[in-house]
Parts: structure tokens; sequence; C-alpha cells
């Protein structure tokens, strides 16, 4: 699996690509969407959200203009796509808000992208529809703002929820220690060595 990677707009939220094809979370910078495609010459036919809010979302619109690509979300997050309000965006965004419809909703279970099989697993905590995307065969996993390298994502927005985002993230460490976590912010780590300073094991 070839993945890429560019940190988006200004609170730096992780846009990533696989095998050139898929894209997960384009976030809100269309003109750093534009050459992140042009720079890895991607044709991206399927854009993954992990959960609604602004910065994992803003650029959903102009990807699916430029390349045709389908937008997946989890049913529960599918209303941000909507709404501006939904979504939190600030005053300070980059990119216009353009509502659109989901093209299909990600639901627990396993879904093939660029020819991979990956398990989707819902992790409600920091929204009530945030998902995980876990390819086993690689040993990668893309978290959004579930679980950090150094932390985990807020859950005093609306939806969130203190007791569901710990126990989606016990879900989490339950997984392999090898497991690659690949989150939607900040730089990547292992997962055993986020159990470790936790002090879990």
């Amino acid at each position: 699996m070839e993945i890429s990677v560019r940190a988006l707009g200004p609170i730096g939220a992780n846009c990533y690509m696989i095998d050139k094809s898929v894209m997960i979370d384009p976030g809100d910078d269309t003109a750093g969407l534009d050459e992140f495609i042009k720079s890895e010459h991607a044709d991206i036919g399927t854009v993954v959200l992990t959960h609604g809010h602004f910065d994992h979302i803003l650029g959903c619109a102009h990807v699916k203009k430029r390349c045709g690509a389908k937008i997946l979300i989890s049913r529960a997050d599918a209303p941000a796509l909507a709404d501006a309000g939904i979504a939190l965006v600030p005053e300070y965004a980059l990119s216009r808000f353009e509502p659109l419809e989901a093209d299909g909703f990600l639901e627990a279970g396993k879904i093939s992208l660029a020819g991979h099989e990956f398990e989707i697993i819902p992790t409600p905590g920091h929204t009530k529809g945030g998902v995980c995307l876990l390819c086993r065969e690689d040993g990668v996993m893309f978290t959004g703002d579930t679980l950090f390298a150094d932390g985990f994502g807020r859950t005093d927005f609306p939806g969130g929820s203190v007791r569901e985002l710990a126990d989606s993230i016990m879900h989490l460490f339950a997984l392999p220690n090898g497991t690659y976590i690949c989150p939607g912010h900040g730089q990547g780590a292992y997962l055993g060595d986020i159990k470790a300073r936790w002090g879990k094991r």
C-alpha cells in the first residue's frame, strides 16, 4: 500500500492518499489539495471521511468536482456535509462551504478501497459517527480524531462523549501493537508505543 499525507488548513488536518486513488479526509485547503493531487499524479475515485468536522471535509466538494470522486461517510455524520453549523465551519476557514450529499455510507464491516480490504470500525466519542479504517494485511489504521500519537480528540463538541470515546479507544487498544496509526493530526505512531505512553500493554 502506498500512503501519502499532507497536513492541510489552518489547524493542520492530515489528508491521506492511498495508491493515488483513494483520499481520506480532504481538508480545508483547495489549493493544497490541487497541489497534492497534481504532485502525486493521482486520480481520486473515492473520498472516505473519518468524521464530519470542517477541517476534514471542506475539500470534499472540490475533489468531487475535479475528479468525480464518490464521497463516503457514516450515516450519523452525513448531515455535516449539508450543514455548515453541524460541520463547525469557523470564520477563519480557508475554503467555502459547499453543501453536498454522501454517495454512500460507511458501516461496520469490510470494504474494498484501492484493492485493499479495510475494516470500518465505528468509534464514536469525538463525533457520533466517527470511524476508523483498519487494513490488517498492511498493519495500518486511519484513526481520524479518535486517536493521535500523543492523545485523542476533543469531546466537548456537539455529539461528543467522554465515555463513548474511552470505550472506542479501549476497543482500538485490543488490536495488535504493531498496527501503525495514521491520525487526523500530527505524526503517526505504532499502537504499542501509544499504549506504552498510557501505561497500557
